[in-house]
């Protein structure tokens, strides 16, 4: 129970499903291992380039039947736009309207983006350099890359 509380805290209540259909936290997050934050946007070219090799690794590490998801985090300057770049996603956000989208990147330190952090399911941090550990191991080899 408390776990779930955790990923409330972290994350808010609701986040946005791949199916782009509102989800509560809880049931998004419920049989997971790990949760990727990753902070991205529409308008940053290094961005565009690292989303779809993320897109490639998350799937491969869901076909090795590990229990990983990733909530995106949007620096978007218009819901459009984060609809839009969400759009290629296949794995949940939180929604453009929520404050943790401010808060997120403070609590990791994020100063610039893309930036994937790995957080396991109580919300404890197993690394804040993940993007550099996709792109060095893109089949996930040494997942969850332990900091």
């Amino acid at each position: 129970k408390n776990q779930k509380k955790k990923m409330d805290v972290i994350f808010g209540n609701e986040l946005v499903g791949s199916d782009k259909k509102k989800v509560l936290t809880t049931t998004a997050l419920s049989d997971v291992d790990y949760i990727g934050i990753y902070f991205s946007a529409h308008w940053c070219p290094p961005c565009r380039v690292f989303t779809p090799e993320l897109i490639s690794f998350y799937e491969n590490i869901k076909s090795q039947g590990k229990k990983f998801e990733i909530v995106f985090v949007s620096g978007d300057k218009s819901e459009a736009e984060f609809v839009q770049y969400f759009e290629k996603m296949p794995w949940t956000a939180i929604p453009f309207s929520n404050n943790q989208r401010e808060s997120l990147p403070r609590k990791y330190g994020v100063f610039s983006i893309p930036c994937l952090v790995i957080i396991n399911k109580d919300g404890t941090l197993v690394t804040d350099r993940a993007r550099a550990a996709v792109e060095q191991d893109p089949n996930g080899e040494n997942f969850p890359f332990e900091n």
